[in-house]
């Protein structure tokens, strides 16, 4: 079995760098539960905590978070 080469410093500093935006499909957005994806993004950039916070709000969780971004 190949083994696999390890990135690059410069190649994991280039991806966490990275500010390109990729975009879901358009039959992916449609089937989404977001209505509209460019509201959302604007919304969880806005305010990153409480987007997420509501996101999590609808996963089932053995114990209830404290922090949202750690």
């Amino acid at each position: 079995m190949p083994t696999q080469a390890k990135p690059t410093e410069e190649a994991i500093s280039h991806l966490l760098h990275d500010e390109k935006q990729l975009y879901a499909p358009e039959n992916l957005r449609r089937e989404a539960r977001l209505k509209d994806f460019d509201a959302e993004c604007q919304r969880a950039a806005e305010d990153p905590d409480a987007f997420w916070a509501e996101i999590a709000r609808e996963l089932h969780w053995h114990e209830p978070w404290s922090k949202v971004f750690d």
